[in-house]
């Protein structure tokens, strides 16, 4: 019987010892030298303080770095735009972005693809319809903003549902165009 628990003893400080080591390897800090040549150039301002750095905070630079190097001239330039706004940011806005990314990061994959769906309707309006719904969005309370969001997501739910008439107009209205749509089917046969 002691035998056995020295064993069972043995074994799962064996694998205690394995895990960890595991971890740790996972853990282990990226060299400087160990960074390609593209890599260092973007990673530059972090070279006298990299090895102080964590190794999740490496891992995370490097491949940010990676990323940039693959980016054409256009879209760096961009990066680095929007990278000197964030720079210039308040740290209380920064922090309420990284808490909203967060929340975005722990949605189910089909929520965020809806979110993202109503940013890219959003973002190919016209700049005054922009301006005017983000206006009037900012007014609202959050009860409004929440009835407002789940109008919108009927109103498209019933749009694709309906023909493609929308659902905000008169019956008459609606009735008009199905006949329209009708009518145009019959002369293309």
């Amino acid at each position: 019987m002691k035998i056995k628990l020295r064993i069972i003893a043995a074994l799962a400080l064996a694998f205690a010892i394995g895990i960890t080591t595991a971890s740790n390897a996972q853990e282990a800090n990226i060299p400087w030298e160990q960074l390609g040549a593209q890599e260092q150039k973007v990673l530059k301002p972090f070279h006298d303080r990299w090895e102080s750095l964590p190794a999740k905070r490496q891992a995370r630079l490097q491949k940010g770095a990676h990323r940039f190097s693959n980016l054409n001239p256009e879209e760096r330039q961009k990066f680095k735009s929007r990278f000197k706004k964030w720079q210039k940011m308040d740290p209380e806005k920064k922090q309420r972005i990284r808490k909203r990314f967060q929340k975005f990061r722990n949605l189910p994959p089909e929520k965020q693809e809806k979110l993202r769906k109503a940013r890219n309707w959003f973002q190919n309006q016209p700049e005054g319809k922009r301006h005017r719904l983000k206006k009037r969005w900012g007014n609202m309370s959050p009860e409004k903003r929440q009835k407002a969001r789940k109008k919108f997501f009927q109103r498209r739910k019933e749009n694709r549902m309906g023909n493609g008439v929308p659902s905000h107009m008169g019956e008459k209205r609606r009735e008009e165009l199905r006949q329209k749509r009708r009518d145009r089917m019959k002369s293309l046969q």
